[in-house]
């Protein structure tokens, strides 16, 4: 019998510390960041100007409020306490020095803003079938995730993540086509007869007892085929659906 297997489901923007440094503000009141604050992943590929807007605006931000620049946490043998220091003194006298967005720069910034997929989040990266992908994805139509696909093509290579980005589209990719074969195997099987509740036969292993039924079997073959394996819950679905012929 074949398994009823269910649907599987940083540009690093990092802003000189942004939250270590909200945090540290005490209880002045502070605005709430936006998505594009908000240290958005490569993988949405914003333009990168948007960073060097939003790091303006932070600069100034600071100055105003008088929040000093921190020293970042060393990351490895090369990150002497020299070096984090003539890093803090170059981020505090950009600090000192910042001007405000013009409203031309505030323009472009929306821009860059709304340019980036600001809505997509981390999923399995598939590729080409955009009406099958937007099956899977259930907040966005083909247009879409044609839209973001396109782009990741172009930039896949920029992504921090790229090999493991690039396995698991294959994954993905390798998902869907055995889930495409077995769905062509259930519909040549169950058209193979006349009455396929009645006339399908199996071949059960010897090596396991039997959980249901020939008859139950052949139901649930006829579910699935009749949903289709993408459908969410098929499983239930054909066991409500058996329920409810029953009463």
């Amino acid at each position: 019998m074949l398994s009823l297997s269910k649907r599987e489901r940083k540009l690093n923007y990092s802003v000189d510390s942004y939250f270590k440094d909200m945090l540290r503000a005490g209880q002045r009141r502070l605005p709430s960041a936006t998505y594009a604050e908000a240290d958005p992943d490569d993988f949405q590929f914003f333009d990168s100007a948007l960073a060097q807007l939003q790091e303006r605006e932070l600069a100034v931000f600071k100055c105003l409020n008088g929040i000093a620049a921190t020293t970042r946490e060393p990351q490895g043998p090369d990150d002497t306490p020299e070096k984090l220091q003539a890093e803090r003194a170059a981020a505090q006298e950009f600090v000192d020095t910042a001007g405000p967005l013009t409203e031309e720069e505030q323009a472009l910034k929306e821009q860059y803003t709304e340019g980036g997929f600001h809505d997509w989040s981390r999923r399995d990266f598939q590729t080409d079938d955009y009406d099958l992908l937007a099956s899977e994805i259930q907040d966005k139509g083909a247009k879409a995730v044609k839209g973001y696909y396109t782009c990741i093509k172009k930039h896949r290579k920029e992504l921090a993540e790229h090999p493991r980005s690039t396995a698991r589209i294959a994954e993905g990719e390798a998902k869907r086509n055995k889930r495409s074969n077995l769905e062509h195997l259930l519909a040549k099987k169950i058209s193979s007869v006349k009455h396929p509740m009645q006339e399908l036969e199996f071949n059960y292993p010897t090596t396991k007892g039997k959980v249901y039924s020939e008859e139950e079997d052949r139901y649930l073959l006829c579910r699935l085929n009749h949903y289709g394996m993408r459908a969410e819950d098929v499983y239930e679905q054909s066991v409500n659906a058996k329920v409810a012929a029953e009463v």
